[in-house]
């Protein structure tokens, strides 16, 4: 069973549910939030160590452990949802914020809003018929 972990001292990935964990090498830390991927790897959300100031992206990790380099600035900074659906679409929204749902599909580079409902966005879910749900404001939205 594959599992990926984060922590203070970096990423780890298991490939035998837990037993054993190695370390995978990022450029990028402090590392702040992952995301799931339908495939079976990650998407780590991180802080660019390479640059001065507070530049935050967006690394793929793959389930064999190897990385793609940044694949685009994060329009958020930390305290946010995101979800990649099995399109390939991914959704940010804040959870602090009142920006609501934005959208990439070209892998993180440029993010449109394209909720109706401004507000923060506490999670969402993709059912298996493809709806995604998003939790904004104590109510449940639907696609």
């Amino acid at each position: 069973m594959l599992m990926f972990a984060m922590c203070l001292h970096g990423l780890f990935r298991s490939i035998d549910g837990g037993q054993v964990w190695r370390e995978v090498q990022l450029s990028h830390a402090p590392l702040f939030d992952l995301v799931r991927e339908p495939a079976g790897g990650v998407l780590v959300i991180g802080r660019d160590s390479s640059r001065t100031g507070y530049n935050y992206n967006l690394v793929r990790v793959y389930p064999d452990g190897r990385c793609t380099e940044v694949l685009g600035p994060a329009p958020w900074l930390s305290g946010s949802t995101t979800t990649v659906l099995s399109s390939g679409t991914m959704l940010a929204g804040m959870k602090s914020d009142s920006w609501g749902v934005r959208r990439s599909t070209d892998s993180a580079h440029i993010w449109v809003q394209i909720s109706l409902e401004a507000g923060a966005v506490n999670d969402f879910c993709q059912s298996p018929d493809g709806t995604v749900y998003a939790a904004m404001h104590g109510s449940i939205y639907c696609s």
